[in-house]
């Protein structure tokens, strides 16, 4: 914390990056949490998935997701969560539960 300014500063040296998206690992009582690091801060990165790769959509509740290789044209489809199922934007009649 810059006692200063008020801001909270981050030092890590663990980066990663997972499913397309570059996070800071961080723990909050003791349960770890990742930050997203954006090197535009007018950016927003989804995870970048295969098909049988999507999380959990249980899991992923309201979370928005890039599928790389749905049955949609172009393949390449942003799809959302309701914890049920993942959606495709481009058609919110559609939906997959992945096995």
């Amino acid at each position: 914390m810059d006692l200063d300014s008020g801001d909270l500063l981050l030092y890590s040296g663990n980066v990663q990056a997972v499913a397309g998206t570059t996070y800071v690992s961080v723990y909050i009582n003791g349960e770890q949490r990742f930050i997203p690091y954006y090197e535009h801060t007018c950016s927003m990165r989804m995870p970048r998935y295969t098909y049988a790769d999507l999380p959990s959509p249980a899991t992923h509740v309201y979370t928005m997701v890039l599928c790389t290789d749905t049955v949609l044209h172009p393949a390449m489809q942003p799809l959302f969560s309701n914890g049920l199922n993942w959606y495709p934007t481009s058609d919110p009649t559609a939906s997959w539960a992945p096995s």
